[in-house]
């Protein structure tokens, strides 16, 4: 995952997607990225709950408490801490594949 991938996956979301709930595990890289995610949901017009170090759980239920239109946690677990990725979730908090 780079930096320019979060930031055009952030723009999609923002772009399909008028509020985002948005979390990270506490990996450094996680934060970088996860900036760069809520950058480009704002770019686009979205709008971006920063959930700060949560688990991915956590955005599951920001997103039905907030009433969100859906959530992303960027995380590695259970990866190696290098492979951070993206996990997205739908309206109701449940994981996309």
């Amino acid at each position: 995952m780079t930096a320019e991938l979060a930031l055009k996956a952030g723009r999609t979301l923002g772009d399909r997607h008028e509020a985002v709930a948005l979390g990270h595990d506490p990996r450094e890289n996680a934060r970088l990225l996860a900036d760069a995610v809520a950058t480009g949901i704002r770019e686009a017009g979205g709008t971006v709950y920063r959930l700060g170090t949560v688990a991915s759980p956590a955005v599951s239920t920001a997103v039905r408490q907030l009433d969100a239109d859906g959530g992303i946690a960027v995380t590695a677990a259970p990866d190696p801490s290098e492979d951070v990725g993206l996990k997205l979730f739908d309206s109701d908090g449940s994981r996309l594949s």
